[in-house]
């Protein structure tokens, strides 16, 4: 359960600009609330800066473990995983012992048996087809998965919710929505960054963690 940053965002300037402002910043939703009922839009950090489709995969304990499977030498003997990876190997002994020859077998050997025989992989807490996946990620995109891929892009783990939306004039925009652990700050560069012309404040507050402070941006 992640303390929630409420965060007050006012972004005023020329009509042009901030129409085009908020046709990437919002997206088709219904907020949690709004000053306007048929608003029908909510803030959505894909539109500034895009989570990359490939990246909506599971995060957790699977990552890691297959994060360091992938990193294993696939030549080399599958004993070598008794020192280096005791968990897995720990595992491996337990669910798959009669099937592999500890001191003839190369991990490589391994991932063909678990290319066979899927359920044994998942037994063994192996995911080869995942592990893939993460590795094209990191590959592409620095990140194996949304959650280590929002905290670096958006500075958050989430995208925005609890959304309030304010006001949504030709020259104003005022919203407010909460974030997990942290202020979406990067978003709020890019906004300035995109559109220079703008002038924005955000305000930002986690009452559990303790700590506020000011985002303030204009002329890029």
């Amino acid at each position: 359960m992640p303390n929630h940053v409420t965060n007050q965002v006012s972004i005023s300037g020329n009509a042009e600009s901030l129409a085009k402002l908020k046709a990437v910043l919002f997206a088709p939703g219904i907020p949690d609330s709004s000053d306007d009922e048929n608003v029908g839009l909510v803030v959505d950090f894909n539109g500034l800066i895009p989570m990359p489709q490939s990246l909506h995969i599971e995060a957790g304990s699977l990552t890691y473990a297959m994060q360091k499977w992938n990193d294993i030498d696939k030549n080399q003997l599958a004993a070598v995983l008794q020192a280096k990876y005791e968990a897995l190997y720990d595992n491996l002994v337990e669910h798959a012992d009669g099937q592999i020859n500890w001191k003839q077998d190369k991990v490589s050997d391994m991932e063909a048996l678990f290319r066979q025989q899927p359920d044994l992989a998942a037994k063994c807490g192996i995911n080869l087809d995942y592990g893939e996946q993460i590795r094209r990620n990191i590959e592409l995109y620095g990140c194996p998965t949304w959650y280590e891929w929002s905290n670096r892009h958006w500075g958050t783990k989430w995208n925005a919710y609890h959304q309030h939306i304010g006001t949504l004039s030709d020259t104003e925009i005022y919203v407010e929505f909460d974030t997990a652990w942290s202020p979406p700050e990067p978003v709020f560069a890019a906004i300035v960054e995109t559109f220079p012309d703008l002038q924005l404040e955000a305000r930002y507050i986690d009452e559990g963690g303790g700590f506020a402070g000011t985002f303030y941006g204009e002329d890029g």
